[in-house]
């Protein structure tokens, strides 16, 4: 890249990595597992997991597996669908307007999120975790939030972006007394 950066995607679809490695410009992409990373230990100066962590079946794996690449001091830039949007009723998620919380907002849950673009029908299939969880797990990784903001237009946020650091062993002591 221009910056002298190397990119690398990871999916785990065959399908969108060949649609990222073809498209203009064409994506580096390695087939791979968020729980289990095709990198060394120490290897990464910032992950990017964008609309990744609702999706993945073992949280507390994946955090420890981006903390494992990420060197120290090194960037966890992430993106999730709010998690006061995925605890509200899914059969309303693309009416416009907010819709009743149907389950208990602090118990995880799949669902399915149905949408239509461009023509093409989609089904996303992903984990309620109140915000909690993903602290929680990341905090347990070694990985420190250092800058959360939240989006949307409508009464509740349905977009939440997080930025955390990967502490060094000497921080993580420090934070755990």
């Amino acid at each position: 890249m221009a910056a002298g950066h190397t990119v690398v995607a990871v999916e785990r679809s065959p399908t969108l990595a060949r649609a990222a490695r073809t498209d203009n410009p064409p994506v580096t992409v390695v087939r791979g597992d968020a729980a289990a990373l095709p990198f060394p230990d120490g290897s990464a100066g910032v992950v990017v997991a964008c609309m990744v962590l609702q999706d993945v079946d073992d949280l507390d794996h994946t955090s420890n597996e981006i903390a494992r690449v990420l060197r120290p001091g090194g960037s966890l830039c992430l993106a999730i669908v709010h998690p006061f949007a995925s605890a509200q009723d899914p059969t309303s998620f693309h009416t416009g307007r907010p819709s009743p919380i149907t389950a208990p907002y602090l118990v995880e849950r799949r669902y399915e999120d149905r949408a239509v673009r461009d023509g093409l029908a989609m089904t996303f299939v992903s984990d309620h975790r109140p915000l909690s969880r993903y602290v929680g797990a990341l905090s347990s990784a070694g990985l420190a939030i250092t800058a959360m903001r939240e989006f949307g237009i409508r009464p509740i946020p349905w977009l939440l972006v997080c930025r955390a650091l990967k502490l060094s062993h000497q921080q993580r002591d420090a934070t755990s007394h």
